[in-house]
């Protein structure tokens, strides 16, 4: 190994980087980040806190602050600390999860490709500097539980680094609420509110969600895998939590918080489906499976280790399918209900 090759290593191993191609990797704290200084993504999980840092030249993927365009952080990340991702001047987006109650002040300082930002209702406190310099930043979802916005939060280099309020800038927020009031002895506010901020639906089920006090350009969800949401209609898919929002023209998103409380299920010949089982059914026979919980948005998907013996012979929109027996054998039949997957073993007779 050379000597330059060996101050790499020994650099990278110090400083908690792992170095791979495109893909830089490293801790901050107990959470795990990586970033594809390709295409700028960048992916934040774990559980706990994202350090804080007294300088932004202190955080682990300094050198590639430049790089990053996207960030993605996971739940069960509960804190974003002092200057995690200031001076990235070309991030466009960032995904912040409901598990997140902190965000340090300066966190997104200088970020000045920032358009809008969606703050989770577990945050009851702006910081100071929070998103100074800016200067793209037009609309901030902040929750209506927000307490407390320091007047220094949102302010933009006008010139000359004197900082001061775009006049363009808006908060968005609930009328009446205590960040309404907080946020409107600075900056511009607008109120624009879906019918609810939290619900909790099983899996199939739906609720409709209405905004008022703006338009809806378009809906999302975070947490594809866990609900969707189509027309202000939220599906649940799978046991977990999602943040589904409605997007203004000003690029804000107002937001509310999804729980989907349970998978759903399946039973063969009327019993509990039961993995660790195995379901015989005679040749040219077969065995009935009814899907609870399936979303009518969502096509079931199918599959089968061996054809010739068994596999599914039903529609892929259907609640009711049939594993037909075709010859004897054993196979391993996968049905996928809203993206959760059964493997059901089958032998033929």
């Amino acid at each position: 190994m050379s000597a330059v090759l060996a101050v790499l290593v020994l650099m990278s191993v110090v400083s908690g980087l792992s170095v791979s191609a495109a893909v830089v990797k490293g801790t901050s704290g107990s959470v795990k980040w990586k970033l594809n200084t390709s295409t700028g993504n960048m992916i934040i999980w774990g559980k706990g806190a994202i350090n804080d840092f007294e300088y932004p030249s202190d955080v682990p993927y300094h050198k590639y602050v430049g790089k990053i365009k996207k960030v993605e952080i996971r739940d069960g990340v509960t804190e974003i600390g002092f200057h995690a991702f200031a001076n990235c001047n070309h991030l466009t987006s960032v995904k912040i999860p409901a598990s997140v109650y902190r965000i340090g002040s300066d966190a997104f300082e200088n970020c000045r490709s920032l358009t809008s930002v969606v703050i989770p209702s577990r945050v009851t406190t702006i910081e100071d500097y929070l998103f100074a310099g800016c200067t793209r930043l037009k609309a901030v979802y902040i929750p209506a539980s927000a307490t407390s916005i320091s007047k220094y939060s949102f302010m933009t280099v006008i010139k000359n680094d004197n900082y001061g309020f775009d006049k363009n800038f808006t908060v968005v927020t609930k009328k009446g609420s205590a960040a309404d009031k907080a946020a409107k002895k600075n900056v511009k506010v607008s109120y624009a509110t879906l019918s609810a901020e939290k619900a909790t639906l099983k899996a199939g089920g739906t609720k409709a969600l209405t905004l008022s006090g703006a338009t809806a350009s378009g809906w999302l969800s975070q947490t594809t895998s866990v609900a969707r949401i189509k027309d202000g209609t939220v599906t649940g898919l799978r046991k977990g939590t999602a943040v589904v929002g409605a997007k203004l023209a000003n690029g804000a998103v107002v937001t509310c918080n999804i729980t989907v409380s349970n998978n759903p299920s399946l039973k063969i010949n009327g019993a509990a489906f039961d993995a660790s089982k195995t379901y015989a059914v005679k040749k040219g026979s077969s065995l009935s499976v009814s899907i609870s919980g399936k979303a009518a948005s969502v096509n079931n998907s199918y599959s089968t280790t061996d054809k010739n013996v068994a596999a599914v012979t039903s529609g892929r929109a259907a609640s009711k399918v049939s594993i037909a027996g075709f010859k004897a054998g054993s196979a391993i039949v996968t049905i996928k209900v809203n993206g959760v997957a059964f493997k059901v073993k089958v032998k033929v007779k």
